[in-house]
């Protein structure tokens, strides 16, 4: 490195980089290490040297980006100046970046490195702030008349998310000073879309992409207090969007994935465009779910991911994967009032001759129900709150669709065990809820939700001998549990009404008459 030519230092550069190409743990002592990365830097930092041109600083960085595997011997690299160095390199820190092909191969080098930098030293994110990285990916995204590599928009986003992610408060400048939103959100539709309102097929480097840039977007939306601000129009198209992949059956699950993730932190006024107005001359509405005049294939897809998830994950899902969906649909049913009287009519349909318990009887709701007993404290909160959401917060309601016993957990959380206020919580409509005649005419179980079950009568086959001296055995328990203290027993007098008040070491009667004045405190 130090004394070879331009060509030599290039070649041996290349060769060590297919050599350790799949390494990840060095042999090399630390100070090897540390001799070399700070030699590479700074003869990457001699910009006007001729040993600098591009083939050499691709092989050079490369050579970094691979001894970044590991955190030891990389102190020249993690400094401020070698920080400055390789974003230099990575185009972020002109106004206008050199899109030529070789440059843009140095520039796709300079941020893998940058990458793996900050998955190794997560302090780093906020030293990447403060060399301008944000305003450089931020401009770059911004600027329509440029055209990087594919590869260079995926490592500029994978750079943005992972600096936003490690620092909080860069989120904070990207969201108020760079106008990050408007721009991820116009980034992510050139990504995914061929015309307005039309998905693109989608290659698999546009999949990592548009990935990222949902990833992204999940993480800045989530720092925001008012979404319904300046970035209220970038959200609705951004809802636009995840609509669309979540229709579309050409779409990875990572994509769709992230699509419904970011449907987590939408404001009210952004949901409805997942459900868009259906015109009657529409003849595209004819091949898909139509309610009240909505469009509503999206909630369709949404509720078709829940239910897979439920499925393949078997009786014990992890709160990883059942979560984030439930999340995203308990969001939308609350936010828009079409949704969840949608999902209301899907997942808990008017109830008719009730012949099973509400886990047994198929569909959505027998995924759901079940849950609402998990040992995952998480699932079973949310699962019982999205259920409660689509009764719109009332009780009875809740009880009817569910059993007493399901709901039980969340309602004693709630101080609703006893019933409580049985009006609903929320702000909802006043329509109520009718129940059919066949449910009327069935003898359901309020505790178990399903048909009452008959019991079997425990004196049958009994002598009245039998049952004279069960009822003795009786009676003297009782006198025991008296005479012991442990309860008392209230005399009862000719016309049926008690004769004394139970105190606590009191045992004297009532000297007046019994006399109900109607106050009762309970």
């Amino acid at each position: 490195v130090d004394s070879g030519s331009v060509a030599d230092l290039t070649a041996v550069l290349t060769q060590l980089n297919v050599s350790y190409a799949s390494k990840f743990q060095f042999s090399e002592t630390e100070s090897v290490r540390n001799r070399l990365v700070g030699s590479l830097v700074s003869l990457l930092r001699e910009t006007d040297n001729p040993t600098t041109g591009c083939d050499f600083q691709a092989a050079a960085l490369q050579s970094l980006r691979i001894i970044c595997r590991e955190t030891v011997g990389l102190d020249h690299l993690t400094s401020s100046e070698g920080i400055k160095v390789v974003c230099n390199l990575a185009g972020l820190l002109e106004e206008v970046p050199d899109c030529s092909i070789d440059r843009m191969r140095v520039q796709e080098e300079a941020l893998k490195c940058l990458s793996n930098l900050l998955l190794k030293s997560p302090p780093l994110a906020r030293m990447c702030h403060t060399q301008g990285v944000l305003q450089g990916i931020l401009r770059r995204m911004a600027r329509d008349d440029m055209m990087p590599s594919q590869g260079i928009r995926f490592f500029d986003a994978r750079l943005l998310f992972l600096i936003t992610a490690l620092n909080a408060e860069t989120r904070s400048v990207v969201n108020q000073e760079l106008n990050g939103i408007p721009t991820l959100v116009r980034a992510l539709e050139l990504c995914v879309l061929e015309h307005p309102g039309q998905l693109a097929i989608f290659s698999e480097e546009n999949a990592s992409l548009a990935s990222e840039l949902l990833k992204i977007l999940y993480s800045l939306t989530m720092e925001l207090k008012d979404l319904e601000g300046k970035d209220s129009d970038a959200l609705c198209r951004l809802v636009q969007v995840v609509r669309l992949v979540l229709i579309s059956k050409h779409v990875s699950t990572s994509v769709r994935s992230h699509a419904i993730n970011a449907l987590i932190n939408m404001p009210s006024g952004c949901t409805p465009m997942l459900v868009p107005p259906v015109s009657a001359g529409d003849d595209a509405a004819t091949a898909r779910s139509v309610y009240r005049e909505c469009d509503v294939s999206a909630v369709d897809a949404l509720m078709a991911n829940l239910s897979a998830v439920l499925t393949d994950n078997g009786s014990m899902p992890s709160s990883d994967a059942v979560i984030p969906i439930l999340t995203a649909a308990r969001t939308v049913a609350i936010t828009c009032r079409i949704i969840r009287k949608y999902m209301k009519a899907k997942i808990l349909p008017p109830l008719q001759h009730v012949t099973v318990r509400p886990e047994d009887e198929g569909g959505l709701k027998s995924l759901l129900v079940p849950l609402m007993m998990s040992h995952v404290t998480s699932i079973k909160e949310m699962v019982a709150d999205f259920l409660f959401i689509l009764c719109k917060e009332n009780v009875s309601r809740l009880i009817k669709y569910t059993g007493y016993g399901n709901a039980a957990g969340m309602l004693f959380q709630r101080g609703l065990l006893g019933g409580g206020n049985q009006e609903q919580l929320g702000e909802y409509s006043t329509d109520e809820d009718t129940d059919t005649e066949d449910y009327l005419e069935s003898d359901v179980d309020p505790i178990t939700g399903g048909p009452r079950q008959p019991k079997p009568d425990p004196m049958a086959g009994m002598t009245e001998d039998e049952k004279e001296a069960e009822a003795v055995k009786l009676a003297a328990l009782f006198e025991q549990l008296n005479s012991s203290g442990v309860m008392k027993v209230v005399p009862v007098g000719e016309d049926n009404q008690p004769l004394m008040t139970p105190q606590e070491g009191d045992g004297q009667t009532n000297s007046g008459n019994h006399c109900d004045d109607g106050d009762d405190d309970n």
